[in-house]
């Protein structure tokens, strides 16, 4: 089989974090996690953010928790566009859009 039909469909799978709703407490800050998602809806990976932080440092423990990125599409938001987290993803043979 030639043309488009042969090529491989690559999975998309996009990263976000959110506040949970209802978390916070008078002694405790709202939780946040960081989450990746298929784009059909499934959660894939999902960390905490640990308090005082925010998503950069948890971006690459969360995908390495999903075995096989090879030929992925991630997407993120802007606040994702790091050198390092480019990087990161070709090391696992994933593709990226970054937004600026």
């Amino acid at each position: 089989m030639d043309g488009p039909a042969a090529r491989a469909i690559r999975r998309a799978v996009a990263v976000d974090g959110n506040t949970v709703r209802g978390s916070r407490t008078a002694e405790r800050t709202a939780v946040v996690l960081l989450a990746a998602l298929d784009h059909a809806g499934s959660v894939l990976a999902q960390r905490q953010i640990a308090d005082k932080s925010d998503e950069i440092p948890a971006f690459a423990p969360l995908l390495d928790s999903i075995e096989d990125l090879e030929n992925t599409v991630i997407t993120a938001d802007a606040l994702h566009t790091q050198h390092a987290h480019g990087a990161y993803l070709r090391g696992r043979g994933a593709h990226y859009l970054a937004i600026v």
